[in-house]
C-alpha cells in the first residue's frame, strides 16, 4: 500500500534512510559494549563508561529522529539487522577512542551517502534535515580525536599513569553535542 503523504519521498532516499538508520543503531550497539566494558571490575573506568553511555544514548536519540522523520515523511519503517560490534574487549582506552571514531566515520558517511541521494532525486526537505545530523557526527569526531591526542600525549614518558589522568581529569569534562 502507497503512503498518500508520501509526495517527492523517492524509494532510494527511503532506502538509504534506512541505512543510516542502521548505522546508528550499530553505533549505540558499540557504544553500550564499550560502556560494559569499562564497567568491569578488572577495568573500572568510570568516567570513560559514563562517556560511552552517553554516546550509546546519542545514537539512540538519533536512530529515533531518523524514525521519526521517515515517519514523517509516510516511509516504511523496515528493521534491518544490526551488525554487532566487531570486538568486545579493548586493549585500552585510546583503542577505545580510536574504534568510536571509526563508528562515528562510518555513521557520518552513511549520512553523506543519503544526502547525495537526497539532492539526486531533488529532495530539500531529506538535504535541510540531514545537515544538522551531519555537523553533530563532525562534533563528535573532533572530540574524539581530541581525546585520542590527549591520551597519546598522557601515555608518553614521564606520564606512566596517563590512562588513569585521563579518565579522572579529561573524561569528567565529556564531550557534548548540542541539540
Amino acid at each position: 500500500m502507497v503512503s498518500r503523504i508520501n509526495q517527492n519521498f523517492h524509494l532510494d532516499c527511503e532506502k538509504s534512510l534506512h541505512g543510516v538508520i542502521n548505522a546508528s543503531l550499530h553505533a549505540s550497539y558499540v557504544y553500550f559494549t564499550l560502556a560494559l566494558h569499562f564497567a568491569r571490575h578488572d577495568v573500572a573506568l568510570k568516567n570513560l563508561n559514563k562517556f560511552f553511555k552517553e554516546r550509546y544514548q546519542e545514537k539512540i536519540e538519533q536512530a529515533e529522529k531518523l524514525f521519526l522523520y521517515l515517519h514523517r515523511r509516510g516511509g516504511h519503517i523496515s528493521l534491518y539487522d544490526i551488525k554487532k560490534p566487531e570486538m568486545s574487549e579493548w586493549a585500552g582506552s585510546l583503542d577505545a577512542l580510536a574504534s568510536s571514531l571509526e563508528v562515528e566515520k562510518f555513521v557520518k558517511q552513511s549520512m553523506l551517502d543519503l544526502h547525495r541521494v537526497a539532492r539526486r532525486n531533488s529532495d530539500p526537505n531529506l538535504c535541510n534535515f540531514l545537515w544538522p545530523l551531519i555537523d553533530e557526527e563532525v562534533t563528535i569526531m573532533k572530540c574524539l580525536a581530541d581525546h585520542i591526542t590527549t591520551l597519546k600525549r598522557l601515555r608518553s614518558p614521564p606520564f606512566k599513569s596517563g590512562e588513569y589522568m585521563f579518565d579522572k581529569h579529561t573524561l569528567g569534562e565529556s564531550c557534548k553535542v548540542p541539540h
